[in-house]
C-alpha cells in the first residue's frame, strides 16, 4: 500500500457549457474530513483555477494555460514515481493530466489509458455541435484538434488509438463515434456491461491495454455511474455502472504493473445529494490505491 498520494485540483469548468463542475475540486479541497477515511496521506500539490465568461473555443487561451500547468505537475509526479490523482473540473482536465504523463514517459514507451465515461469525449472542432472542449479531450490526446492543445509539453500525440479503451459509453454524437470507429479505438458500450457485467469488461480492457503498453492510467468521469449512486455530476445520463460493483472491480488496481495514476472528473457539488457523490471520490481513490 502507498504511504502518500499527490492530489491535483483542476477547478475549471470553462470548457463545458455549464461551469458548475469547476466548483467540485474546491468543495473537495475545503472538506478535509472526506480524506480521513484513507489509510495514507494525501498531499495537495496544486489547486488550479480558471474562470471565463466565454464558451466553446473562445476559452482556448485560459484552458491552455491551466492545462499546461497541470501537465507540468503531473510530469513531475510521474518522473518522481509518486502516485497521483487529478480531481476535475470538467473532463478537459484529461488533456493536461495525460499530456504530462505521456511526456514524462516518452523515453520509456507509449502510454495507455482506460477511460470510464458515459460519453466519448472525442469530438474535434469540426464535429462538435457545441464547440465545448470538455467533449474533446481524447481526440486532442490522440493529436486531432486544436494544435496548441495537442502539443502541450511536446509536439507528439500523447496517445495512440490502439492504446485507449472506453468503458460505460451510453451517450454520444455521430461525429465522435465515426472518428473512434475509423481509428479502431476499443469501445465497451453500456449495453455490453449490462450483458456481461463490469468485471468481465474491465478485465478485457485491462488485458488489452497491458498487452500493448508498459504504463497506463485510469480516467473516470463520474457520470459513468448510475445517477442513483452519483447524482452530483456535470451531465447525468440514465443507467450507468453501479458504484459498488465498480469499487470491487478496481480494488488494488494500483498494484498492477505499469499503473501510474488516476483522474476523477466532473463532480458537481450543486447537484449532489447529502454529499453522496463527494464521498464516492475518496472511495474510488481508496479502492484503487489500497485494494
Amino acid at each position: 500500500m502507498i504511504k502518500k498520494l499527490n492530489l491535483y485540483g483542476f477547478a475549471s469548468g470553462i470548457a463545458a457549457n455549464n461551469s458548475d463542475c469547476g466548483l467540485g475540486p474546491l468543495y473537495l479541497y475545503y472538506h478535509p474530513e472526506l480524506w480521513q477515511t484513507l489509510p495514507f496521506e494525501v498531499i495537495w500539490q496544486d489547486l488550479l483555477m480558471a474562470t471565463s465568461p466565454e464558451h466553446g473555443l473562445a476559452v482556448l487561451d485560459e484552458l491552455l494555460e491551466v492545462s499546461t500547468l497541470l501537465a507540468e505537475g503531473i510530469a513531475d509526479s510521474v518522473k518522481e514515481k509518486m502516485p497521483f490523482c487529478v480531481l476535475g473540473g470538467d473532463h478537459s482536465c484529461g488533456i493536461g493530466t495525460w499530456s504530462g504523463a505521456a511526456h514524462a514517459l516518452r523515453d520509456q514507451g507509449p502510454l495507455g489509458l482506460l477511460w470510464v465515461d458515459a460519453h466519448m469525449d472525442s469530438h474535434t472542432p469540426e464535429t462538435s455541435p457545441t464547440q465545448n472542449i470538455h467533449g474533446m479531450p481524447v481526440s486532442h490526446l490522440m493529436g486531432r484538434g486544436v494544435t496548441e492543445l495537442c502539443q502541450i509539453l511536446d509536439a507528439h500525440p500523447k496517445l495512440l488509438p490502439e492504446h485507449v479503451c472506453f468503458m460505460g459509453i451510453r451517450s454520444f454524437e455521430p461525429g465522435e463515434a465515426e472518428l473512434l470507429k475509423d481509428l479502431k479505438v476499443k469501445v465497451y458500450f453500456m449495453e455490453e456491461i449490462v450483458e456481461r457485467g463490469f468485471a468481465a469488461v474491465f478485465a478485457d480492457a485491462l488485458a488489452h491495454i497491458q498487452q500493448q503498453v508498459k504504463h497506463f492510467g485510469l480516467s473516470i468521469d463520474l457520470d459513468a455511474f448510475d445517477p442513483l449512486d452519483a447524482p452530483g455530476v456535470g451531465c447525468r445520463e440514465s443507467g450507468g455502472i453501479m458504484a459498488a460493483e465498480f469499487l470491487k472491480v478496481v480494488a488494488g488496481l494500483a498494484k498492477q504493473p505499469g499503473f501510474i495514476g488516476l483522474e476523477i472528473a466532473e463532480y458537481n457539488p450543486l447537484l449532489d445529494h447529502v454529499a453522496k457523490t463527494a464521498k464516492l471520490v475518496p472511495d474510488i481513490i481508496g479502492a484503487v490505491y489500497r485494494g
